[in-house]
Protein backbone atom coordinates (compact mmCIF):
# COMPACT_ATOMS: atom_id res chain seq x y z
CA UNK A 1 0.00 0.00 0.00
CA UNK A 2 0.97 3.33 -0.79
CA UNK A 3 0.89 6.03 1.31
CA UNK A 4 -0.76 8.79 -1.06
CA UNK A 5 -2.38 5.71 -3.40
CA UNK A 6 -5.96 6.42 -1.75
CA UNK A 7 -5.64 2.68 -0.26
CA UNK A 8 -4.06 3.97 2.94
CA UNK A 9 -6.00 6.87 5.24
CA UNK A 10 -3.85 9.75 5.56
CA UNK A 11 -3.45 11.15 8.84
CA UNK A 12 -2.97 14.77 9.64
CA UNK A 13 -2.41 16.84 13.01
CA UNK A 14 -4.94 20.25 13.82
CA UNK A 15 -2.03 22.10 11.65
CA UNK A 16 -3.53 20.36 8.09
CA UNK A 17 0.65 18.54 8.38
CA UNK A 18 0.81 15.14 7.75
CA UNK A 19 1.64 12.54 10.24
CA UNK A 20 3.69 9.86 8.93
CA UNK A 21 3.44 6.36 11.05
CA UNK A 22 6.85 4.71 9.42
CA UNK A 23 9.88 3.42 10.90
CA UNK A 24 12.29 6.23 10.18
CA UNK A 25 15.41 3.39 9.22
CA UNK A 26 15.14 4.96 5.39
CA UNK A 27 13.34 8.06 5.99
CA UNK A 28 16.75 10.10 5.56
CA UNK A 29 17.43 8.58 2.50
CA UNK A 30 14.37 8.91 0.99
CA UNK A 31 14.74 13.23 1.72
CA UNK A 32 17.78 13.32 0.71
CA UNK A 33 16.87 11.41 -3.26
CA UNK A 34 13.71 13.95 -3.17
CA UNK A 35 16.10 16.99 -2.21
CA UNK A 36 19.08 15.81 -4.88
CA UNK A 37 17.62 13.15 -6.88
CA UNK A 38 20.63 10.31 -6.24
CA UNK A 39 21.78 8.58 -3.36
CA UNK A 40 24.48 6.40 -2.32
CA UNK A 41 22.30 3.16 -1.99
CA UNK A 42 23.40 0.39 0.86
CA UNK A 43 25.48 -2.40 -0.41
CA UNK A 44 23.09 -4.64 1.54
CA UNK A 45 20.59 -6.60 -0.02
CA UNK A 46 18.54 -6.62 3.08
CA UNK A 47 18.75 -3.01 2.80
CA UNK A 48 17.91 -2.02 -0.48
CA UNK A 49 14.76 -4.56 -0.70
CA UNK A 50 13.78 -2.48 3.01
CA UNK A 51 14.60 0.65 0.66
CA UNK A 52 12.57 -0.39 -2.02
CA UNK A 53 9.67 -0.84 0.00
CA UNK A 54 9.60 2.63 1.92
CA UNK A 55 10.20 4.15 -1.95
CA UNK A 56 7.21 2.26 -3.24
CA UNK A 57 5.11 3.25 0.22
CA UNK A 58 5.93 7.08 -0.56
CA UNK A 59 5.68 6.46 -4.65
CA UNK A 60 9.13 7.99 -5.45
CA UNK A 61 9.67 6.40 -8.91
CA UNK A 62 13.01 7.18 -9.46
CA UNK A 63 14.91 5.67 -6.08
CA UNK A 64 12.06 2.98 -6.74
CA UNK A 65 13.71 2.16 -10.42
CA UNK A 66 17.45 2.91 -8.80
CA UNK A 67 16.67 -0.01 -6.08
CA UNK A 68 14.99 -2.15 -8.73
CA UNK A 69 17.99 -2.21 -10.80
CA UNK A 70 20.69 -2.47 -7.74
CA UNK A 71 19.03 -5.72 -6.92
CA UNK A 72 18.71 -6.87 -10.24
CA UNK A 73 22.63 -6.31 -10.61
CA UNK A 74 23.27 -7.81 -7.58
CA UNK A 75 21.09 -11.10 -8.32
CA UNK A 76 23.35 -11.40 -12.05
CA UNK A 77 26.93 -10.94 -10.30
CA UNK A 78 26.34 -13.41 -7.11
CA UNK A 79 28.35 -16.43 -7.86
CA UNK A 80 26.93 -20.00 -7.88
CA UNK A 81 26.47 -21.40 -4.09
CA UNK A 82 27.45 -25.07 -4.12
CA UNK A 83 26.36 -27.38 -1.73
CA UNK A 84 27.55 -30.71 -0.98
CA UNK A 85 25.07 -32.47 0.97
CA UNK A 86 26.17 -35.78 3.53
CA UNK A 87 23.47 -38.24 3.01
CA UNK A 88 23.33 -40.46 6.14
CA UNK A 89 20.75 -43.17 4.64
CA UNK A 90 19.81 -45.13 1.42
CA UNK A 91 16.41 -43.11 1.51
CA UNK A 92 17.98 -40.24 1.44
CA UNK A 93 20.41 -40.70 -1.51
CA UNK A 94 16.68 -41.76 -3.30
CA UNK A 95 15.18 -38.31 -1.99
CA UNK A 96 17.99 -36.61 -3.91
CA UNK A 97 18.39 -38.49 -6.83
CA UNK A 98 14.73 -38.26 -7.50
CA UNK A 99 14.84 -34.64 -6.70
CA UNK A 100 17.30 -33.54 -8.68
CA UNK A 101 17.77 -33.77 -13.00
CA UNK A 102 21.09 -32.67 -12.83
CA UNK A 103 24.03 -34.88 -12.73
CA UNK A 104 25.21 -36.23 -9.44
CA UNK A 105 28.53 -37.13 -7.79
CA UNK A 106 28.34 -39.68 -5.35
CA UNK A 107 31.53 -39.57 -3.25
CA UNK A 108 31.85 -42.32 -0.34
CA UNK A 109 33.23 -41.28 3.01
CA UNK A 110 34.75 -44.32 5.22
CA UNK A 111 35.17 -43.63 8.77
CA UNK A 112 35.62 -46.74 9.65
CA UNK A 113 39.34 -46.70 7.70
CA UNK A 114 39.78 -43.36 9.50
CA UNK A 115 42.44 -44.32 12.50
CA UNK A 116 41.16 -41.18 14.54
CA UNK A 117 37.79 -42.38 13.88
CA UNK A 118 35.56 -43.16 16.90
CA UNK A 119 33.44 -45.73 15.25
CA UNK A 120 35.23 -48.67 16.10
Amino acid sequence: KAMFSGRVEVLTDAGGWVLIDRSGRHFGTILNYLRDGSVPLPESTRELGELLGEARYYLVQGLIEDCQLALQQKRETLSPLCLIPMVTSPREEQQLLASTSKPVVKLLHNRSNNKYSYTR
